[in-house]
């Protein structure tokens, strides 16, 4: 008896943590989802995907992380473009859209 009596707040104690743990998991989670076109040195174009509550906070994400090039290439950005809400939005330079809407993600 003394045995389940205890478990039963640990396990409580656990079901709390758990709850706890989903719950700020889940609020953390950004709101949006931004594509941003970059340059890579040499001047050759690349994207950016990233989830972000805001445009400021995807440009920044888009600075500093690595980006993907149309030939699959990982590079690191030297210049940001533009960053546009997916899929609402669509990207200025036609071009580079045109090669963008190819691409299946």
């Amino acid at each position: 008896m003394k045995i389940i009596q205890q478990l039963k707040p640990a396990r409580l104690a656990v079901a709390g943590l758990a709850a706890l743990v989903s719950a700020s998991a889940s609020a953390a989670m950004p709101s949006g989802e931004y594509a941003c076109q970059v340059r890579a040195a040499g001047g050759h174009p690349g994207y950016v995907l990233v989830q972000a509550n805001d445009r400021e906070q995807a440009e920044i994400m888009a600075q500093r992380n690595r980006a993907t090039t149309f030939d699959g290439v990982s590079v690191q950005p030297v210049e940001l473009v533009e960053c546009i809400l997916q899929p609402e939005e669509r990207f200025r330079d036609q071009a580079f859209r045109e090669r963008f809407e190819l691409l299946e993600f």
